[in-house]
């Protein structure tokens, strides 16, 4: 089993560097006066590009792409409903006439004549179910 020891570690080695880098940016006479000054030149460049980008608008619309973009999705969406609309023919099959029918039947206050069409079929039926058979 291998012990580290605490300057082993990679946080020390960062703390050192990061110290190493300070005490040099800090002593301004190490630093030459024309390496002094492309820095400070290169640091306002910096600042200057960050202050535009935060000044310029967030979202731009390209001039040539909106137009062309807006076209496009309304065809799309005129394809779309062109394909899926609905038959305009209202045609009543016989399926739709027989629910004519039965709407007219509840509709009306009279009463269907649902026995009296076959009463020997009912009483054949009830004959049969009385006989066990």
């Amino acid at each position: 089993m291998t012990r580290h020891s605490p300057l082993d570690t990679e946080d020390f080695q960062l703390a050192q560097i990061e110290r190493r880098a300070r005490a040099l940016l800090t002593d301004e006479e190490a630093i030459a006066p024309v390496v002094r000054r492309r820095l400070a030149m290169a640091r306002q460049e910096a600042l200057a590009s960050h202050r535009s980008r935060l000044s310029a608008p967030v979202f731009r619309v390209p001039s040539a792409w909106l137009p062309m973009g807006v076209l496009v999705a309304s065809v799309a969406l005129a394809v779309a409903v062109w394909i899926v609309r609905p038959s305009t023919s209202v045609g009543y099959g016989p399926a739709d006439m027989n629910a004519m029918e039965d709407a007219e039947v509840l509709a009306s206050n009279e009463e269907p004549d649902l026995y009296n069409e076959d009463a020997a079929f009912y009483e054949w039926v009830n004959a049969e179910n009385n006989s066990g058979g």
